[in-house]
């Protein structure tokens, strides 16, 4: 989904500006339980994993601000309905690799137990608009999502970005240089693809289904409060370790092939 709308006239830089929450009940955005839930259980049920692990980030808190979270049992998904409702008013985000089954603390590296996906997460250009961009990257979506080869699993729509993720053998995270290979290979896709350095195994991705709320600076700047959402479920999908190896070169060629630039470079 795209964005739903701009601030109120009265809530630019310089003003007072009001908890992104409030606005965003200005502006019709809103949680769909039902479609975090279920995107949870789909996910579950695609990578194997036994569990999933949320976590709630308030958008204007300080650096060192508490993070609410919690793990779900895979068969017990409804319990996490109360739990996302409770913390609606924060940014929701999914842990999409395996956690410490008892992890309630924002997972780290020492927190993960397997890796069921590599994943990238694509963010607009701020110099190119953001309306182009946001048209550049459901565009970007589409060329995935139609080659056989590369499709991805799953393509989130954060509200802001994308986030593609490939599901993948699991690998259970025994040993340091097991972990940074996974991550080199997630860097990777991500170069292709124009991300940041957003390749950690640990990395916490947008649970679809809830809002997005930007923080004061991107509030001030006109910034609209979206809902994250699915664009694509290519069910059946993932990859086994070799073939995830080689879908950063898989995916550059492809993209060319597109007519489409791969690369931070966007021109």
């Amino acid at each position: 989904m795209g964005d739903i709308g701009t601030l109120p006239a009265g809530n630019k830089a310089g003003t007072e500006t009001r908890a992104a929450a409030d606005v965003a009940s200005d502006l019709g955005s809103k949680l769909d339980l039902d479609s975090a839930i279920d995107f949870l259980r789909h996910w579950c049920v695609a990578t194997g994993l036994p569990h999933v692990t949320l976590t709630a980030i308030d958008p204007d808190g300080p650096p060192n601000q508490a993070l609410p979270t919690r793990t779900f049992e895979r068969t017990s998904l409804d319990n996490a309905r109360e739990w996302i409702a409770e913390h609606q008013r924060a940014n929701l985000y999914f842990q999409p690799n395996e956690t410490r089954a008892e992890c309630d603390k924002r997972p780290r590296k020492a927190d993960m137990v397997a890796a069921v996906c590599q994943h990238a997460d694509v963010d607009p250009v701020d110099r190119k608009g953001y309306g182009a961009e946001r048209n550049r990257l459901h565009n970007l979506a589409d060329a995935l999502s139609e080659t056989f080869e590369i499709a991805p699993s799953c393509i989130i729509d954060s509200g802001n970005g994308i986030q593609p993720l490939w599901i993948t053998t699991r690998e259970e995270l025994t040993a340091d240089t097991l972990i940074r290979r996974i991550e080199a290979e997630n860097a990777a896709i991500g170069a292709e693809l124009g991300a940041d350095s957003t390749h950690h195994v640990d990395r916490l991705l947008r649970l679809p289904g809830t809002v997005n709320y930007p923080n004061r600076k991107k509030r001030e700047a006109g910034r609209g409060i979206p809902q994250a959402g699915v664009l694509r479920w290519n069910d059946g999908a993932s990859y086994g370790l070799q073939d995830a190896a080689g879908l950063a070169g898989w995916i550059g060629a492809a993209l060319v092939t597109k007519g489409l630039c791969s690369g931070v470079a966007q021109p």
